[in-house]
């Protein structure tokens, strides 16, 4: 007997595994909101079959335990009345004030226990009848009613299997209403006295705790088909963004083309933009860029990032200038300054030092430059500065880092000092083994010819004179 409890109780904790593992789930669907109380009436309604067992104890304990025992009962068939409730009030569109009904249910049996003289004992007799009349014949038709009002919903989703399941989990609602809502314990009065566990267990030969057990594992198996439907939205959801991405892709994609063509016309135009721009355009620049930054996300060792990083600022400084000349009217040099400045903020942005690094410039506002030498004085100027955002202010300290540039008897007198830590005394800048002191000398020297030096003086401080326009762009 002991057994047939526990299978009896067995289905109905599956069913509650299986709602709480899909219980957070959002969904279109109505009962998908209201699965907690599924859930807790599947918990107390096996729970009440595990108390049952112990209704055997002698006084004083079973009358306790009979109280536990339809209380459990009749709170189980209340969640299973709110739960049919809840969703055809949301899928009919009925008045909130049904959602009173199960309460309204469970009153009279309340004061029928009450007229009854409430003797401890009648809550293992009539109060299970009772509960089982007034609550739970209606909460499971109530529930079926509610899963077969799902179904043109889940018809919508061109899955059969969906719609399947929800009928066969109205059906075992139904089924479980008879067996568990009419077919009660024996009792003196109708129908309880005919419709009872002795005298179906005569006509069929089968406890009545293995055909509810059968049942609940029918309800089970419903229910857990039935739940894929989350699986199918969360599927249609993504398919669906999916689409919608596509169409934003061809929708930029044809403004892109659009915008490409008009470009294209432009350049047509202006020949001289095109042979300046052919093979440096920015935007190539800036995608190698992107594809450095990517690649960075990927490397943990600190020193490679580093490098990493620097390549990208010296791309930057590049690009800086492409874009620049795209904006100039001319098309074929840049002012210095408006460059200068916008390069110098950027690296300090790029390293976090806005809060505590100073920016001087003195640059003369009528130093123009074509692209063959824009590009080596801002690859210089990245260099420098990268170095005294790296090396002259440790531990974040605060400093201030100078450039000037002016016209002196025919030269470009460019000039670059911090107020850091300084270089170390007799610093050769054709023997360093530092990049971005190798590159700042091969630039000034071999690309724009120029001439430099370099020293310490309350800070690091280097200058570069040259004459603009001769420059080897094959350095």
């Amino acid at each position: 007997m002991i057994l047939t409890y526990l299978l009896y109780a067995f289905p109905f904790f599956i069913i509650s595994i299986i709602i709480l593992v899909h219980i957070e789930r959002d969904s279109q669907f109505f009962f998908a909101k209201n699965l907690w109380l599924l859930a807790l009436f599947a918990v107390t309604h096996g729970t009440h079959e595990l108390i049952e067992m112990l209704s055997g104890f002698e006084e004083p304990a079973r009358n306790t335990i009979n109280f536990a025992d339809a209380f459990t009962l009749a709170f189980s068939y209340y969640c299973l009345l709110q739960f049919g409730i809840n969703c055809l009030v949301k899928c009919k569109q009925l008045s909130a004030w049904y959602r009173l009904l199960p309460t309204a249910l469970a009153i009279p049996w309340v004061a029928i226990l009450a007229t009854a003289h409430i003797d401890m004992g009648i809550f293992g007799g009539e109060g299970d009848v009772f509960a089982r009349y007034i609550l739970g014949i209606p909460g499971c038709f109530l529930t079926a009613y509610a899963f077969m009002s799902q179904r043109p919903g889940l018809k919508n989703t061109g899955q059969p299997a969906l719609v399947r399941a929800a009928t066969l989990t109205a059906t075992g609602f139904v089924f479980y209403g008879l067996l568990s809502g009419l077919i009660t314990p024996p009792a003196g009065f109708f129908p309880a006295s005919v419709l009872n566990y002795t005298a179906f267990q005569q006509k069929t030969g089968i406890p009545i705790q293995l055909a509810r057990a059968t049942n609940g594992a029918f309800i089970a198996y419903g229910l857990m088909r039935l739940v894929r439907v989350f699986d199918w939205e969360a599927a249609d959801s993504a398919r669906k963004e999916n689409e919608k991405l596509w169409r934003t892709v061809k929708e930029r994609t044809s403004e892109l083309e659009k915008a490409n063509k008009a470009i294209a016309e432009s350049l047509r135009e202006k020949d001289t933009l095109l042979r300046e721009l052919y093979h440096r355009t920015k935007n190539n620049l800036q995608l190698v860029s992107s594809f450095i930054g990517l690649q960075a996300r990927y490397i943990n060792d600190t020193r490679s990032l580093q490098m990493l990083t620097d390549s990208q600022n010296r791309i930057q400084a590049m690009s800086l200038v492409h874009e620049r000349l795209y904006k100039t009217r001319g098309l074929s040099s840049i002012n210095m300054r408006e460059y200068i400045k916008d390069l110098a903020e950027a690296l300090i942005s790029s390293y976090k030092r806005q809060g505590n690094v100073i920016l001087k410039l003195a640059i003369e506002e009528d130093i123009s430059f074509d692209i063959d030498t824009a590009i080596p004085c801002g690859l210089i100027i990245n260099e420098l500065m990268t170095n005294s955002l790296k090396y002259a202010f440790p531990h974040e300290t605060p400093g201030e880092v100078s450039i000037s540039m002016r016209k002196e008897n025919g030269k470009i007198r460019l000039m670059f000092a911090d107020d850091g830590t300084g270089l170390p005394e007799g610093t050769d800048p054709g023997q360093v083994k530092s990049l971005g002191l190798k590159l700042f000398h091969n630039l000034a020297t071999k690309q724009l010819k120029g001439d430099v030096k370099l020293g310490t003086n309350k800070g690091a401080w280097f200058e570069v004179a040259f004459t603009p326009g001769i420059t080897d762009g094959n350095s």
